[in-house]
């Protein structure tokens, strides 16, 4: 993987825009700003800057805002401003494509991401869902990160937000195909 130094990327780069939002499926022009994507993320709180002006940075070719904010990291990818978005704009999967095209350009300012995502997916192909107290474990072993979690383990089983039963989803096979889709649609 070829590694950029972002700070000799332009600050206004129309193609590499323009590519980011192809890929994400989505034209910029499209928002007006109303900011009910931002309204409504859950992780508003920790970026730099709202999802609404991820987009606004996009409709003014501000590709160095873009690649070098911390929003696209912090998306947790849960679709609500998608969803929310009164002009169909599908802001989750420009977060996602400007996370990838961020990364691309040597800028990844939670270098544990990967990880967390391979941790992730691989628990939703071994059981058709995600199981936190599964995820976290796989994740904090393959970062070093042994002990980080467990201050929080009694609070979190006795308030019912983990458990140690491991269940499966019925149609296992329904969420594989699934995932080939989307491997295949990421490639």
């Amino acid at each position: 993987m070829k590694i950029v130094d972002v700070s000799k990327i332009p600050i206004s780069d129309s193609n590499a825009v323009k590519d980011i939002a192809e890929k994400a499926g989505v034209n910029v022009k499209d928002c007006y700003q109303c900011g009910k994507c931002s309204a409504g993320c859950p992780m508003t709180q920790g970026m730099d800057a709202h999802p609404h002006k991820i987009i606004r940075f996009m409709q003014l070719d501000l590709l160095d805002e873009v690649l070098k904010s911390n929003t696209p990291w912090i998306c947790a990818s849960c679709n609500v401003c998608s969803a929310r978005c009164p002009q169909n704009v599908d802001v989750a999967n420009v977060m996602r494509e400007a996370r990838k095209a961020s990364k691309a350009a040597g800028y990844q300012p939670f270098p544990d991401s990967d990880k967390f995502e391979e941790a992730f997916l691989a628990n939703v192909r071994r059981f058709g869902r995600s199981h936190e107290a599964i995820l976290a474990a796989q994740y904090n072993l393959t970062t070093g990160h042994l002990f980080q979690d467990v201050p929080n383990v009694p609070a979190m089983l006795s308030r019912g937000m983990i458990s140690m039963k491991i269940s499966k989803v019925k149609d296992q096979d329904s969420v594989r195909k699934i995932m080939k889709k989307t491997e295949k649609g990421a490639e």
